[in-house]
C-alpha cells in the first residue's frame, strides 16, 4: 500500500463536492470522483405485497418520488435565484 505525506486537495478553498483531482472509472463506465449521484431510499414500509395491496404500494412509491423531485426542484431553484 502506498504511503502518503500530503493531501490530494491541499486547501478547503480547493475541495468541490464531488470532485477529486484523480476521478477513476470503473468496468460500467461510472466515473468515481466526478459526477454526483444521489441515493434515494425507495423502502416501503412493512407490508405484505399482494395484488390486493397493489394500490398502496403505488401509492407509497408516488409518494416517495414526487418528495423526491420536489427537493430537487427546490435545489435547482434555489441555486439559480441564488
Amino acid at each position: 500500500m502506498p504511503l502518503f505525506s500530503s493531501l490530494a486537495i491541499p486547501t478547503l478553498d480547493e475541495f468541490i463536492y464531488g470532485r477529486c483531482p484523480k476521478p477513476i472509472q470503473i468496468k460500467n463506465g461510472l466515473t468515481i470522483g466526478g459526477t454526483v449521484y444521489p441515493e434515494l431510499n425507495f423502502t416501503l414500509p412493512d407490508m405484505i405485497i399482494t395484488a390486493e395491496s397493489m394500490a398502496e404500494v403505488r401509492s407509497q412509491y408516488r409518494q416517495m418520488i414526487g418528495g423526491a423531485c420536489t427537493r430537487a426542484f427546490r435545489r435547482l431553484s434555489f441555486a439559480y435565484c441564488a
